[in-house]
């Protein structure tokens, strides 16, 4: 068997398996990225809720569930 006639192959194998690493780390970079400004959506309703005393109570309720990782999972269940 002529081993010469492989070596183009293999260099455009890797030349296509280079292309979907970076294609497979951009997509995870914008994946981040839309994540992270989730959260930071989510952050930011939270500091704009009315105070009075049913938000309060309900706040106590999230902090709550934020300090135990409750909330997190939760979030991260219904966005990813």
């Amino acid at each position: 068997m002529d081993y010469q006639n492989l070596i183009p192959c293999f260099s455009f194998l890797k030349l296509l398996f280079e292309e979907l690493l970076e294609r497979a780390k951009e997509k995870e970079e914008k994946e981040a990225k839309k994540r992270q400004r989730l959260a930071d959506d989510f952050t930011n309703l939270l500091y704009t809720l009315k105070v009075d005393e049913d938000s309060t109570m309900i706040w106590f309720i999230f902090h709550s569930f934020w300090l135990n990782g409750s909330l997190l999972s939760i979030i991260k269940h219904i966005f990813l």
